[in-house]
Order: C-alpha cells, then sequence, then structure tokens
C-alpha cells in the first residue's frame, strides 16, 4: 500500500533512513572483527564490502547526471566505466587469480599495442588487460579493445562494450577517436 499523497513519514524514522547503511556497517564491523577473535583470521573482508557500496553509490550518482552526459565518438562514458572498476576487481583477483607482469611497460600516455591470445566465445582476457592497466599501473589509464562485429549486433552487449570503451575496427573509420589521420 502506497502513502497518501502529502503524507511525509516523521523526523526520527527519516532519520534512522540517512543513518540506516552506517548502522549496518558499524554492525559489520564489530561482527567481522569478532569473527577474526573466534577463528583466527579474517572472514568478513570489510574492503571489498565497500567496494560493492561504492558501486552501488556511483551507480546511482550516475543515473542522476540524466541524459546530459558527455561520451566520445564511439560511446565512452568513462565515469560510467570506473564505476565499473570493482566488479572487474574481484573477478581479476578471485575468480582468474590473475597474476600480471609488465604492466610497468605500458607507456602512461600516448598509444599502445597490448595483445592477448583468448580461447572462448567472450574475451575476458581483454577485460582483464583493461583492469590491470588501470589498477596496477603507476599511471591509471584506459585500455581500448578491438571487438569482432557481431558483439555490436547484440543487444545489451553492444551497450556495455561502447560504453566502456570498446570498438569495431573499419576500414572507413579510425579505431580510436584520437586516431584522425586517413584510413582507406
Amino acid at each position: 500500500m502506497a502513502p497518501r499523497a502529502g503524507f511525509r513519514l516523521p523526523k526520527p524514522v527519516r532519520r534512522l533512513q540517512r543513518q540506516a547503511p552506517m548502522y549496518a556497517l558499524q554492525g559489520l564491523g564489530r561482527l567481522s572483527t569478532r569473527l577474526r577473535e573466534i577463528t583466527g583470521r579474517e572472514v568478513i573482508d570489510l574492503n571489498r564490502i565497500m567496494e560493492a557500496i561504492q558501486l552501488v553509490y556511483q551507480q546511482r550518482e550516475l543515473a542522476r547526471r540524466g541524459p546530459n552526459y558527455a561520451v566520445d565518438d564511439f560511446g565512452f562514458d568513462p565515469q560510467w566505466t570506473e564505476s565499473f572498476i570493482a566488479v572487474f576487481k574481484s573477478m581479476y583477483r578471485d575468480y582468474w587469480r590473475v597474476e600480471t607482469s609488465g604492466v610497468e611497460n605500458v607507456p602512461a600516455a600516448g598509444r599502445a599495442l597490448l595483445v592477448a591470445n583468448h580461447a572462448g566465445v567472450v574475451p575476458w582476457d581483454g577485460t582483464m588487460i583493461k583492469t590491470a592497466v588501470f589498477t596496477e599501473h603507476s599511471h591509471p589509464r584506459h585500455v581500448r579493445a578491438l571487438v569482432a562485429s557481431q558483439f555490436m549486433g547484440m543487444p545489451v552487449m553492444s551497450w556495455f562494450l561502447r560504453r566502456s570503451g570498446q570498438a569495431v575496427p573499419s576500414r572507413h573509420r579510425p579505431a580510436h577517436p584520437s586516431d584522425r589521420r586517413g584510413t582507406r
């Protein structure tokens, strides 16, 4: 049942709504400390929980931008992409347990060609390279991947790929917005 028009929650209830996330984190912190004392090891990783909370907060803030936000010629939205770093870092650390070497050799600015050898339909290796360069490089930067054109025909996938900076190579259009040299 929806509240009637003009109805306003009492001030103590509104205050509790604002403070509830902090109370939950404080309780979780106490639970984590107690479990560590009992088991002798970290049971609840509060950093990961904070990453998840940050993702939700960032998505909420991004939704408030409305339709007036800037993307480049290919639909890349850096703020939106960076809001998902926590998700990809979790996959990077926990699911695939990626070990990266040589990330310091990627130039801090300008062009670089990073080549991955992937097997399978979805190229997660490119996503993990993007995550490594953004999270482990001394000068975090976005990596753009060239993706197969069939992915750009998939309704949700194409939107996600364009928004996160991926592009389809073309003989008639530069693969990267900064590449304005002539192409055939």
